[in-house]
């Protein structure tokens, strides 16, 4: 944002204007309740927290998480978990589609960084999304 704009759009607005961006929702909140029932009306759902871990064999890039967890899975064997971020401001909260790495001893990582810095993602698992990495399997990897 320009230098100024911030001011001259709260002034305009009365101070409505919110700098704010979505981030990982600090608590279980009933927003965070709302949506994942819209996620899955019929069964329960959990949402767990993920840390974001830096792959020790390359450098993932940043919102490329399909990406990041196919070359994962094919220097390391592995598989794909699908599911949501949940984002949470103060105005909204979203669901953004989402892949974690899972290795073969079955520990869950995330392994996409993300443009804000955010470290910690709450992550639900969708069983429902079948999204192919078959594309990106075909993809020469740098």
């Amino acid at each position: 944002m320009k230098e100024g704009c911030y001011e001259c759009f709260s002034s305009v607005f009365g101070g409505g204007f919110r700098k704010n961006e979505p981030t990982t929702p600090s608590i279980m909140s009933n927003n965070v309740s709302v949506i994942t029932k819209k996620i899955n009306p019929k069964g329960e759902i959990k949402a767990t927290y993920f840390t974001y871990t830096k792959p020790a064999t390359f450098s993932p890039y940043e919102q490329e998480c399909y990406y990041n967890v196919a070359r994962m899975i094919r220097d390391h064997g592995g598989e794909a978990i699908y599911g949501w971020v949940l984002w949470e401001s103060d105005i909204m909260i979203e669901g953004e589609a989402h892949c974690l790495y899972k290795d073969l001893s079955g520990n869950v990582f995330d392994i996409t960084p993300r443009v804000s810095g955010e470290e910690k993602i709450l992550f639900i698992e969708d069983s429902r999304l079948n999204i192919s990495l078959k594309h990106i399997k075909e993809t020469r990897f740098l």
